[in-house]
């Protein structure tokens, strides 16, 4: 039974999206920059991350249908942070965005309904998106998310890595309108959309 990583996500309105992008265009990494434009990554504010097997996902779909019907779009706001990632001393940044008892409401109500969907053993590379592209990092990443609780939950728009020395101080007040469903890719980015519905 095929099993695929995926990222349960809420979907920033798209002058949002595109202010993310542009951001990301001001982070320069050599080597391996993740650039939401050429690559097509998706900005995304995660929710829930796991491991299901293909044979759920329309089961999956169905769930989250039914609690997509208790939310209505969620105004939300956040400001630029800088960051270093203990384990690889690589800098970040991402937009860390305020409390959002809808947003907290949300999770408890997706990993209530969900984590019954997902596996959290033996995670590995080849179950995410273009695979061979695809760093160990992802998988402790994903694994992270295990036993996650709305106390350590706390919401953001990752903007990647690389040198944010020059990067300014910046705030963003958006729409969250669209909840989906994609499958990982390298960096546990969105990388294959496999479902979404309109909060």
């Amino acid at each position: 039974m095929k099993q695929i990583a995926i990222d349960i996500v809420l979907l920033p309105d798209e002058k949002a999206q595109e202010i993310c992008k542009k951001v990301n265009q001001q982070i320069w990494w050599e080597e391996k920059k993740i650039d939401f434009i050429q690559t097509g990554k998706t900005p995304h504010i995660s929710l829930i991350m796991g491991i299901m097997n293909e044979v759920d996902a329309e089961k999956i779909a169905d769930v989250l249908s039914h609690i997509s019907k208790n939310f209505s779009a969620i105004k939300l706001k956040g400001k630029i942070r800088k960051y270093i990632i203990q384990n690889t001393g690589e800098a970040w940044a991402s937009f860390e965005l305020e409390k959002s008892k809808q947003v907290s409401n949300l999770f408890i109500q997706i990993s209530e309904k969900i984590k019954p969907y997902l596996d959290y053993n033996n995670i590995s590379t080849n179950m995410f998106y273009m695979a061979t592209e695809v760093e160990k990092q992802s998988c402790i990443w994903l694994e992270g998310f295990k036993n996650r609780t709305s106390e350590e939950y706390h919401s953001h728009i990752t903007l990647w890595i690389g040198d944010t020395s020059n990067l300014p101080e910046q705030e963003i007040s958006f729409t969250a309108e669209t909840l989906a469903i994609y499958q990982l890719g390298n960096y546990c980015t969105c990388e294959n959309k496999l479902f979404e519905i309109a909060l």
